[in-house]
């Protein structure tokens, strides 16, 4: 085997591992922090960066592990580019974080929050959707096929 299909093949055997399953359910706690944390500091702690950093370098590798294991047909699916913009949406966040609070910074908290809010509700929406979707593949391995 080449060292392009064991990688392709480490990458899938991760993505429908329990593993995975909890590395989604740990990220959905990272947000769920990042969004409390958000709502309750005026002013974005080194904390607050931390988990926010934290948040985007797991999105990222999730991102690049499915490339790997999809490979060319990872482009074909609208839900990979809805992940590449959320993570987008993730830099850009961590970004305006870096800048501190300023004189305007009411409205860079507002801006902060609404992305933060959008972000997180779209990433819930995508844990739902691909924990739906690997209990289905998980579920369809399990079938017995008579073929009598």
């Amino acid at each position: 085997l080449s060292r392009q299909e064991i990688l392709h093949g480490a990458a899938n055997r991760l993505l429908y591992s329990q593993f995975y399953t909890f590395y989604y359910i740990g990220m959905f706690i990272l947000g769920l922090v990042s969004l409390i944390t958000a709502f309750i500091e005026s002013c974005p702690s080194l904390f607050f960066i931390i988990v926010e950093s934290l948040m985007c370098v797991c999105m990222m590798l999730e991102i690049v592990t499915r490339g790997v294991a999809m490979g060319r047909s990872f482009l074909t699916s609208w839900w990979n580019y809805f992940d590449i913009v959320i993570v987008l949406l993730c830099g850009i966040t961590l970004i305006l974080l870096a800048r501190g609070c300023s004189a305007s910074s009411n409205s860079e908290e507002l801006l902060n929050t609404i992305m933060l809010v959008i972000r997180n509700a779209a990433q819930v929406f995508r844990l739902f959707a691909t924990l739906r979707k690997n209990r289905r593949q998980l579920d369809a391995r399990g079938m017995n096929v008579d073929l009598d």
